[in-house]
């Protein structure tokens, strides 16, 4: 198991979140096969925080699109297009 935490730790240094998460992920795995279920629940509690704020930031950008795409379509909200239709 050396060898499977010497690569997943290689991966820690991406500054990806998906790469972060995947390391928390895997090293929850890891940490459970070993059978130290702090260190599993610390890994799986991290890898759901970097999941949590990735998909937040992903749901912000689309409104951002969306909001970008009515105004330069002449509407100030998504309720003023809707009447719009």
């Amino acid at each position: 198991m050396d060898s499977a935490e010497y690569y997943i730790k290689r991966s820690k240094n991406n500054d990806s979140y998906y790469s972060r998460a995947d390391y928390e992920n895997l090293m929850s795995k890891l940490e459970e096969k070993r059978g130290d279920y702090r260190q599993s629940l610390i890994h799986s509690r991290n890898y759901a925080r970097l999941l949590d704020t990735t998909e937040s930031a992903i749901r912000k950008r689309k409104s951002r699109l969306k909001n970008d795409r009515l105004q330069a379509d002449g509407f100030e909200t998504l309720e003023e297009y809707i009447e719009s239709i």
